[in-house]
Order: structure tokens, then sequence, then C-alpha cells
């Protein structure tokens, strides 16, 4: 799973933000009072909240239709469609007034990146490609 890129622009996250983004996603681990949180620091930091958000708004929408039906057969032309729709759900309201960010999916994007930010806090490069 590779994270989304942003341009410098497109960066918005204050380093305070990208310090609580880091301790959402990593805990202690994070060790954000130990390291300079710079521009690329909080690229990851944005980049992760992206995923997260991006993830579960997918898992809701798909959710929502497999409770539609215990069919089989339907479950998975649901799901199909919840792929297809889900760049029409990204741009609801409701997704842009109150995204959430599921825990499995919190968990599983800390599970995958923890290793890359604590190679990155005792003095490696911090990538993500």
């Amino acid at each position: 799973m590779g994270l989304r890129r942003f341009s410098e622009s497109e960066i918005t996250l204050s380093e305070e933000e990208a310090k609580q983004a880091l301790v959402f996603f990593f805990g202690g681990n994070a060790h954000v009072n130990q390291v300079s949180i710079g521009l690329q620091q909080r690229e990851f930091a944005q980049s992760l909240l992206y995923e997260a958000l991006r993830r579960s708004s997918e898992w809701g929408f798909a959710m929502a239709f497999m409770r539609a039906s215990m069919n089989p057969t339907l479950k998975n032309i649901m799901t199909k469609l919840a792929k297809e729709a889900w760049t029409q759900f990204k741009n609801s309201d409701d997704f842009k007034k109150d995204p959430k960010i599921y825990t499995k999916v919190k968990e599983e994007i800390a599970r995958r990146w923890t290793t890359k930010w604590l190679y990155f806090v005792h003095g490696g490069e911090l990538e993500w490609d």
C-alpha cells in the first residue's frame, strides 16, 4: 500500500497538527518531541491521514451496501458498485462534514508504517514510496 504524495503547496498540516496525526497513528512510538517536524514529516503525516480517510470511506460505503443484502451474489455486485461509486461518494457532504477513520483501518496503517517512522526517528531517511 503506497501513500499519496503531496506537493509543497498541497501540504496543509501545521507542525502541531502533524505531531497530533503521528501520535494518533503511532501512539507513544511517535517520539514527536525527539525529532524535527519539517515539511517532509508534515507530508508523511498528511499522507497517513489521507489514506485512513480514503480507506475508511471506501470501507464504510461497501459495508452499507453489504448490509443491504445477505445474498452472496448480490454482495459481490454491491461491492463492485461501491468501488465504482467511490469517486462520487468521497465528494458527498456527509463525508466532508463528518469524516470517520475506522479503528481497523487506523490499526492497519499504523502496523504498515510504524517501522518506517521509527527508522526516521532513529536517524534514518523518511521514505514511503
